[in-house]
C-alpha cells in the first residue's frame, strides 16, 4: 500500500487503509482462516476508490441530526483504525454538510431516501455516480433509509456501505458476525458488527495489491520499447472478445479452493486494469461460481479437467466458440488441468489463456518477462508475470484496432507433436463446437 498510511494521521483526516483479493485463504490472529463467501465477502473487480484517492464525505443538511451524524462518522472511523497497517493509500476526509446530491470529483454525499420502499429488499445503498476509464470510483452515493434511527444500525449500515467503496460485494452465505457485509435483520437492526472484520480488510488488501501490481503493469506502457513480434511479441489473429464487451467470470463450483481462485482472479483483475491502454473495453466482471459450465453469451467459465499429456503437452487449454463463426467469441471455457497446483504457475496460465481471448497467439520463442504469452519450462513453473506486459498490450492494441476494419474466419486447431520427454506446457487454445 502506499507509503502516505505511514504518516501520523491529523485528526481532521479518517485515514483508511485496506485491500482486495479475490478469494482468500489468508491466516488471521488465533489460527482462524478466512473463505469467501464463508467468513469473507467476495470482491468486487471494479467500482472502488483508486489507490492513493483522498475522499471528501458530506452528509446531506437536512436530514441527520448531530447524533446521528456521530454514529455515521463512527462507522468512517472504523475503517480507518486499519491505517498504516495495509496501506490501500484511501483517506476519508468529513467535508462538510451539502445541500443534496452536489457534483464533486473524490467524494460521497451521505443521505437518506425511502431505500426499502423502492428496493424491497435493501435498507441502505451504494450508488456509484461517476467512474474513471478504469470503472473505479470518481463519486458515489450512499442512501440511507428514513426510518433506520438506531445508532448502532446506522454505524453498521454506514459501515457496510462503505465496504462497498472499497471493493466488498455483499455475503449472504458468509456466517454472522464474520463479515460486515452480511445482510441486516432489520431496518433498526445492526448485523452483529459495527467496523470492518479481519477477513473484510484481508480481502480489501489483496484488492489493493493487485491494483497497484496491475498499476505497474500498465505504467510499462508509458514509455514503451519497440517490441519485436517473435522476440519480446506475440503474433496477433485468434479468438476476440467483441470491442467493448462485459464478459461475465465464472469459476466451476468444487474444482478450486479459496487460495486457488484468489489465483485465478489475479490475472483477471491485470487485464481489466489496461483495458484503457489497450482499447478493447472488453472487462470481465466476475459471476461467482457456477455448478456447470456456462454457455451464455460473453460468459466465461473456469474449470478443471484433464488436459496435460505428452502428446498435447499443456496444461492449460481455451475451448472457444462463436456463434458467427468467425473469431469473436460467443463463449469460452478456460481449463486446468488438476495437475497444475502452484499458485504462481496458475495465474500465469490463466493470464495466458485470457490473453488468448483477446487475439494474441503463443509466443514461444519470446523472452519469459516480455509477455505472457510465452511459455513454461516444467510444470508447475513459477512466474512473476500475473497479467499481460506492454508487448502484449501493445499487440492487442494492435489486435483491436484490425477487428474494426476485418474480422478473421474462427481460427484453426492446431495439434503440437512430442518434442521429447521433457513436458512443456504449449497451452494452445481448440475449438469445441456449440453443445
Amino acid at each position: 500500500m502506499s507509503t502516505a498510511a505511514e504518516k501520523n494521521m491529523k485528526s481532521t483526516l479518517l485515514t483508511l487503509f485496506l485491500v482486495l483479493s479475490v478469494c482468500i485463504a489468508n491466516g488471521q490472529s488465533g489460527g482462524e482462516r478466512c473463505f469467501k463467501n464463508n467468513t469473507a465477502p467476495p470482491a468486487n473487480s471494479y467500482h472502488y476508490w483508486p489507490p492513493d484517492t483522498e475522499v471528501h464525505i458530506y452528509f446531506d443538511r437536512t436530514v441527520f441530526t448531530p447524533e446521528e451524524r456521530k454514529m455515521l462518522l463512527e462507522a468512517v472511523g472504523a475503517w480507518s483504525e486499519v491505517a498504516g497497517k495495509y496501506g490501500t493509500g484511501v483517506k476519508f476526509t468529513y467535508a462538510g454538510e451539502a445541500d443534496g446530491i452536489i457534483s464533486c470529483a473524490n467524494c460521497v454525499i451521505v443521505t437518506r431516501r425511502d431505500v426499502y420502499k423502492n428496493t424491497g429488499s435493501y435498507y441502505a445503498y451504494f450508488y456509484p455516480l461517476k467512474l474513471d476509464s478504469n470503472r473505479l470510483l470518481i463519486s458515489a452515493r450512499v442512501d440511507l433509509d428514513f426510518a433506520t434511527k438506531n445508532g448502532a444500525a446506522l454505524q453498521a449500515m454506514m459501515a457496510h456501505e462503505l465496504g462497498h467503496t472499497m471493493g466488498l460485494a455483499d455475503c449472504y452465505t458468509c456466517k454472522k458476525k464474520e463479515t460486515i457485509m452480511n445482510a441486516f435483520p432489520g431496518i433498526n437492526r445492526n448485523n452483529g458488527l459495527l467496523a470492518p472484520s479481519q477477513c473484510d480488510i484481508e480481502v480489501v488488501k489483496e484488492i489493493y495489491e493487485s491494483r497497484r501490481a496491475a498499476l505497474s503493469v500498465s505504467e510499462q506502457t508509458l514509455s514503451p520499447k519497440p517490441c519485436q513480434v517473435g522476440k519480446e511479441a506475440p503474433n496477433v489473429g485468434f479468438w476476440m472478445w467483441a470491442p467493448g464487451s462485459t464478459v461475465k467470470v465464472y469459476v466451476l463450483s468444487g474444482d478450486f479452493d479459496s487460495s486457488e481462485v484468489a489465483s485465478l482472479l489475479k490475472p483477471v483483475q491485470s487485464w481489466n486494469a489496461v483495458v484503457g491502454t489497450t482499447g478493447s473495453r472488453v472487462r470481465f466482471d466476475y459471476a461467482g461460481s457456477t455448478a456447470a459450465p456456462v454457455y451464455c453469451e460473453n460468459c466465461l467459465t473456469i474449470m478443471r479437467g484433464p488436459v496435460f499429456d505428452k502428446v498435447k503437452r499443456h496444461a492449460t487449454e481455451l475451448r472457444a466458440y462463436s456463434a458467427r463463426n468467425d473469431q469473436i467469441l460467443t463463449w469460452a471455457h478456460i481449463v486446468v488441468d488438476p495437475q497444475l497446483t502452484n499458485p504462481k504457475a496458475i495465474t500465469y496460465a490463466v493470464a495466458h489463456e485470457l490473453g488468448h481471448t483477446f487475439g494474441l497467439l503463443d509466443c514461444y520463442g519470446c523472452k519469459s518477462r516480455s509477455t505472457v504469452m510465452s511459455q513454461f519450462k516444467f510444470l508447475n513453473q513459477e512466474k512473476d508475470l500475473e497479467g499481460p506486459g506492454s508487448c502484449d498490450i501493445a499487440q492487442v492494441s494492435a489486435a483491436y484496432k484490425e477487428v474494426v476494419l476485418r474480422v478473421r474466419p474462427a481460427p484453426v486447431r492446431t495439434e503440437i507433436a512430442d518434442e521429447g520427454e521433457e513436458p512443456e506446457d504449449d497451452d494452445t487454445p481448440i475449438i469445441v463446437r456449440k453443445p
